[in-house]
């Protein structure tokens, strides 16, 4: 997201401490500085009146954009299926202003709800436990938009391109729901059921769970996995979990 003097980057904060010395790297030999933001506070807003009060108390056309920069630093980004909700990153004092008139007007939720969203959405966060570990085909990216072809040098261009031409990125991302005891965690290890055995298949990338032990996991598998295959989370003791058809197509968007 771009400002006026600043490129702001979001991600999970598990992963800053690893990322931020690497990004650093790269700003020795450009008069950047690439540091952790201090002054803007992200949020979410989600649900049927999500839209009507950044109407009435942002800005109107705001809703009808898939991102906007206001003249006050305030960013406005409307979010994935699977409901109407916005991610909102604003200057610290506006923000608080924000939150302090929701007090009386919504209700507040932790991050696992977002998170729950985020799963039905099909787009993935890499925590901690996952960094370094795929490369963006197989977190679908290819399919969201969040991948050029075109661009000229990045990190990790020609393992990108090399996944896509030669065909050699045989994972991707899968929406699995089923039941267990407690939420999957990032790098838990999904198997699935073979010949009555439990194998290996593939690495958690987030999961929540409902009060009725209902749980939904992004999990990276072979991208040959199939629908009537029946899956586990190891490290849960009888979890049981299936194929869910993603929001959206594998093919490049």
């Amino acid at each position: 997201m771009i400002l006026e003097d600043r490129v702001l980057f979001t991600q999970p904060s598990s992963v800053s401490k690893r990322q931020l010395p690497e990004l650093q790297k790269y700003a020795a030999f450009s008069k950047v500085e690439i540091k952790k933001e201090t002054e803007y506070k992200a949020f979410g807003l989600a649900g049927s009146l999500s839209s009507q009060y950044i109407a009435e108390e942002v800005d109107i056309a705001t809703t009808h954009d898939e991102s906007r920069l206001l003249e006050s630093g305030t960013i406005i980004i409307k979010q994935p299926y699977p409901s109407l909700r916005y991610l909102v990153i604003m200057k610290n004092e506006i923000a608080e202003e924000v939150l302090e008139d929701l007090k009386n007007r919504a209700e507040i939720f932790d991050d696992s709800l977002w998170n729950a969203m985020n799963v039905a959405s099909g787009v993935g966060f890499i925590e901690e436990q996952t960094c370094a570990t795929f490369i963006p085909q197989m977190l679908n990216l290819q399919a969201l938009g969040g991948i050029s072809f075109t661009k000229g040098c990045y990190i990790g261009q020609e393992t990108v391109a090399r996944a896509k031409y030669r065909g050699a990125n045989k994972r991707a991302l899968f929406i699995l729901t089923g039941r267990a005891t407690q939420a999957p965690k990032p790098g838990d290890t999904i198997q699935v059921l073979m010949n009555n055995n439990w194998k290996r298949a593939g690495t958690v990338i987030s999961g929540c769970q409902y009060g009725d032990g209902h749980i939904e996991v992004l999990a990276v598998l072979p991208n040959d996995s199939s629908a009537e295959d029946v899956y586990q989370v190891q490290e849960i003791e009888n979890s049981t979990l299936y194929y869910a058809p993603l929001p959206y197509s594998l093919e490049e968007a």
